[in-house]
């Protein structure tokens, strides 16, 4: 989600994720659960610790918490 981020604002890299999977599955149906999104968010201690980890060696291009809000969706 780091790379996807390359360019673009987190509401924009979600967009174009959830455009690219509709696509691929013909199916305009497909959204994006909110109340997943947030669960993800609320019990992703790990992910958090582990894209602090990734940032602290060089290895993320954007904030942990934007890369994390784009991959929790």
């Amino acid at each position: 989600s780091d790379i996807l981020l390359a360019g673009h604002q987190p509401r924009e890299a979600i967009g174009e994720i959830l455009r690219f999977v509709q696509f691929l599955a013909d199916d305009d149906t497909i959204i994006i659960d909110r109340d997943v999104a947030a669960s993800e968010r609320a019990t992703g201690y790990r992910n958090f610790a582990l894209a602090n980890y990734m940032k602290s060696f060089g290895n993320l291009d954007h904030e942990p918490e934007l890369a994390l809000g784009v991959y929790f969706h």
